[in-house]
């Protein structure tokens, strides 16, 4: 254990001490101004995604209700369902 912690002590050490922290810690202000284009951009990705992300938590909240009504085993199975859809759609997305 005691070997382990002097391998990452002397990683984390040889890591920092190559690299030149000023220009990592204090950037240009230059650089921190937002550009209009890249962010109308990301909104154009991020917005639809944000509204669809919120359609499917009502609609999982709907069925909930109404699956609720029936069995608490009919909820547990969609809620199942519900994470193997979102994990095939993210492996989907790569």
């Amino acid at each position: 254990m005691q070997r382990l912690l002097v391998r990452w002590f002397l990683f984390i050490w040889t890591l920092f001490s190559t690299m030149d922290l000023t220009k990592i810690l204090i950037p240009a202000p230059r650089y921190i101004k937002p550009k209009g284009a890249i962010i109308n951009e990301i909104y154009k990705v991020g917005l639809p995604a944000i509204i669809m992300q919120a359609l499917m938590s009502f609609m999982t909240y709907g069925v909930n209700i109404i699956f609720g009504a029936v069995s608490s085993a009919a909820v547990t199975a969609y809620g199942v369902y519900y994470k193997i859809q979102q994990f095939v759609f993210l492996l989907h997305l790569e």
